[in-house]
């Protein structure tokens, strides 16, 4: 499933979206509250003109980015990738996509009646378009229910990808190394005189 952000450019976003089943693709915003549910799908939106209720509404969803981001910041402090929640990360990302991944702080500041609250704020010489993918990531694995799913299927799947498949297409590089089939033993061409012979010799 794929979670694409929806905030901004919504009729663009929409037109590309909904090319795709609503199982592999849905439209995903940050909620504004840090107690909104961590998914939920948006209340209905209606088109000013018409009154109608816009068909996305119906693949929208909010999702609560403060909760997922105080997750991702535990969870990339973790070394055991055993250990549930270790991220593992692809070679060859570079200190510029770090840095977008940490672009963003929590902070307490004070409101206007005195009280302290957090609040994440983002460093205004770095861009931070790494965390927002990674929390549109995290919305998508919500909603297909990676977060719920048994161990038992959890086991089932490391157990498919740990099995090495016996019928691969190799690369274009790879077929000069890959061993040559078993030629098959020629048959004997097919002699309509010998044939012959044999029938008259009974």
């Amino acid at each position: 499933m794929t979670a694409i952000d929806g905030n901004a450019y919504t009729t663009d976003v929409w037109g590309w979206a909904r090319r795709f089943p609503a199982a592999r693709v849905i439209m995903v915003r940050g909620a504004r509250s840090e107690t909104a549910p961590r998914l939920q799908r948006v209340k209905q939106e209606y088109n000013e003109k018409t009154g109608k209720v816009k068909k996305y509404s119906r693949r929208f969803y909010n999702f609560n980015s403060s909760i997922m981001k105080l997750g991702l910041y535990k969870n990339i402090r973790k070394t055991d990738p055993l250990e549930p929640g270790f991220v593992s990360f692809p070679c060859g990302l570079d200190d510029e996509y770090f840095r977008g991944l940490t672009a963003e702080r929590r902070v307490a500041k004070k409101n206007k009646d005195g009280f302290e609250v957090w609040r994440w704020t983002k460093d205004p010489l770095q861009a931070n378009e790494p965390l927002d993918t990674m929390n549109q990531a995290e919305a998508a694995a919500t909603k297909l229910g990676l977060r719920s799913m048994p161990g038992a299927v959890w086991d089932g799947l490391e157990a498919d990808r740990c099995t090495q498949a016996t019928d691969v297409q190799l690369d274009m590089e790879d077929l000069p190394l890959a061993p040559k089939p078993a030629e098959e033993p020629a048959k004997p061409k097919d002699n309509p005189f010998a044939r012959l012979a044999k029938s008259l010799n009974g």
